[in-house]
């Protein structure tokens, strides 16, 4: 269990304290872990991103990562009728599901 308030990273924590931190992704030119990380961030920004390109403009390696994300939201307003940035008051994609979505993999 990782407990925020004992590890959190204040001013007085060092840098040999902030290297023994659990690490569940590591920092690293390793392609499996950035494919893991872009991965699990391209299906968090399902329904929530706007197309700003910023993902693009900060990555260091020129990754077209805009593609995955309008991929994921192509998907998603076919599969579920959800339109990014449609309505703020709409809960986020994958907080919500409805009777007649598709499969019932999640009742």
């Amino acid at each position: 269990v990782v407990d925020s308030i004992n590890l959190a990273v204040t001013a007085e924590t060092t840098a040999d304290e902030k290297a023994q931190r659990i690490r569940w992704i590591q920092r690293s030119a390793e392609s499996s872990e950035n494919l893991v990380y872009h991965l699990v961030r391209a299906i968090h920004l399902a329904g929530r991103c706007i197309d700003c390109g910023e993902c693009e403009r900060a990555c260091p390696l020129d990754i077209p990562l805009r593609f995955l994300n309008k991929k994921l939201e192509k998907e998603a307003k076919e599969l579920f009728g959800y339109e990014v940035g449609f309505d703020a008051a709409l809960p986020a994609l994958v907080s919500c599901f409805r009777d007649e979505d598709p499969q019932d993999f999640i009742r």
